[in-house]
């Protein structure tokens, strides 16, 4: 047992295989093994732009905005079953990469109804509430605020744009309807980035500029999303460098060795 406070994720292992709630990116990139993976709903809270970023999305310099789990209605999103012999190391991730020191959020469990074809019995899961009384709760800020972080967080994840982004999209996937998470990144200036760049991940309507990252895929993967977008940025370093068959294709006037740097 670690003395970080671990033993507060630990205690929600009893043994058996361990149910964790995904509502926010933990839908598509879950980053511990799984044995199903469930559409689901959580009654008694919501999902909710509620959480300030100081890590992920944010730093200090430019705080950004997460989802959390606030009290009230219902929540769709998804369901991971663990299996026993890997939930102390399911535990231990979710305790660095959610709780991250911060303890922004107070884990419990709490009755999920699987919506997968056949099923709709109710599990325990372990999800992720926010706590209102953190001074990184977000929930009393305006609709302007909101907008703000969302367009300038940047922490060790990404900007919050890219976030906000991923999060529309696999929405979209699941078919799940959340208005207020779109509102906010519409608001922000957020838009699909397939249409900013082109074929060869130039920027359109700038001048020496290249976008590479998973925001610029125009239909979300099944899976983790962590290859496609190591491929994409592989693919940007190669079309900058002239390696790439597509580099040079359409560009007879540009001289090599005098492309645009990558971002």
């Amino acid at each position: 047992m670690r003395g970080d406070g671990l033993r507060n994720l630990r205690r929600f292992h009893d043994g058996g295989d361990l149910w964790v709630f995904g509502y926010g990116s933990l839908m598509w990139r879950p980053g511990f093994r799984y044995r199903e993976a469930h559409p689901a709903l959580a009654h008694g809270v919501r999902r909710a732009p509620c959480v300030i970023s100081y890590r992920h999305r944010g730093s200090r310099e430019r705080p950004g905005l997460v989802m959390g789990l606030d009290a009230g209605g219902s929540c769709k999103g998804r369901v991971y079953r663990v299996a026993a012999a890997d939930a102390i190391e399911a535990l231990d991730y979710l305790y660095d990469r959610e709780m991250g020191g911060y303890g922004v959020y107070r884990p419990a469990r709490r009755p999920v109804r699987i919506l997968a074809p056949g099923r709709r019995d109710a599990v325990a899961a372990l999800c992720f509430v926010v706590d209102r009384r953190h001074a990184q709760y977000a929930g009393d800020l305006s609709r302007a605020e909101l907008v703000a972080l969302v367009g300038r967080g940047v922490g060790e994840g990404g900007t919050c744009m890219d976030y906000f982004s991923s999060l529309v999209r696999h929405l979209d996937e699941l078919g799940i309807a959340d208005e207020a998470v779109r509102g906010l990144y519409e608001a922000a200036g957020g838009r699909g980035m397939e249409a900013v760049v082109d074929e060869e991940l130039r920027v359109i309507g700038a001048d020496r500029l290249r976008m590479a990252g998973a925001s610029i895929v125009p239909v979300v993967t099944g899976g983790d999303t962590d290859a496609p977008t190591m491929t994409i940025g592989a693919q940007a370093t190669a079309l900058v460098a002239g390696r790439a068959p597509e580099a040079r294709r359409g560009r007879r006037d540009v001289p090599e060795g005098n492309e645009e740097e990558a971002t």
